[in-house]
């Protein structure tokens, strides 16, 4: 797991509530967040955004959508080259929160 992994997947913990975790006591406890490969813990997050019932997020086959009503929040659909479905809707869900 590479740097960027390791923030990304810390900043979906603090977004899941977990409390606030840094990467030097991340890298000294050798915890592994697997929200980057694994769909149980990365569905528990889709499940935590659309608890805002005017948040979708739709997975297909090339890319991943989190929209409003009326309007895409993300759309990765074909934006990047993605290897796998996990790998663009662990994308998208960075790029939400971020967002918010």
């Amino acid at each position: 797991m590479n740097i960027e992994q390791i923030s990304n997947n810390i900043l979906i913990a603090e977004f899941m509530g977990i409390e606030q975790i840094d990467i030097d006591t991340w890298l000294e406890n050798n915890s592994e967040l697997q929200y980057h490969k694994n769909w149980n813990w990365l569905m528990n997050v889709i499940e935590r955004i659309e608890q805002n019932e005017l948040i979708d997020v739709d997975i297909l086959q090339y890319g991943t959508i989190i929209r409003t009503e009326h309007k895409d929040i993300i759309n990765n659909v074909a934006n990047m080259s993605f290897t796998n479905k996990i790998e663009h809707t662990y994308d998208a869900v960075i790029k939400y929160i971020k967002q918010i």
